[in-house]
């Protein structure tokens, strides 16, 4: 799949024309690739789940839930959730040293491909999430680490695990 394949893919279509432009501009840079997505379900699919969701509770993670009565673009503290979900995942990043690495971006709803990119420009796409279907994914290549955005706009990230990656 190349660049021009991928603006009509249904992965495209769950991004605001700005994150597209991002995505579109990163792959004619080079600093995004277009990968086949099954390989990396398969590797998420390891973790521990139960009824085909991840077990959050038996993994070791730092998240962050939106409040109750929460309804997707509700500000909180002046800023909105999603923005605070995209400073919590830049600041996880800057903690853990992983801020510069590359990782596979992917989601399980809709996906027909998946993105290979940069952590920080992972986190720039975070405010795309906010009521899109599916959970969405983003894998260390190495499997080292994950940050998880479920569908109910819950955000998690480990580095306790050890995914086998393609």
């Amino acid at each position: 799949m190349n660049a021009e394949t991928f603006t009509k893919s249904n992965t495209a279509s769950l991004f605001s024309e700005a994150s597209l432009t991002t995505i579109l501009e990163g792959l004619a840079q080079g600093r995004m690739q277009i990968k086949a997505a099954d390989p990396y379900f398969r590797a998420v699919a390891a973790l521990p789940n139960n009824a085909q969701r991840t077990s959050w509770e038996k993994i070791p993670h730092i998240s962050l839930h939106p409040p109750a009565g929460y309804s997707g673009t509700q500000a909180l503290s002046g800023i909105g959730y999603a923005e605070q979900q995209k400073e919590l995942v830049l600041s996880i990043g800057q903690y853990f040293g992983i801020a510069g690495e590359l990782g596979i971006f992917f989601e399980d709803h809709y996906a027909d491909c998946a993105l290979e990119l940069s952590y920080r420009d992972f986190a720039k796409l975070i405010p795309d999430f906010i009521n899109m279907p599916g959970h969405k994914y983003f894998v260390a290549r190495n499997g080292r680490w994950l940050v998880s955005v479920t569908m109910e706009d819950d955000v998690y990230f480990t580095e306790k695990t050890t995914l086998q990656m393609p």
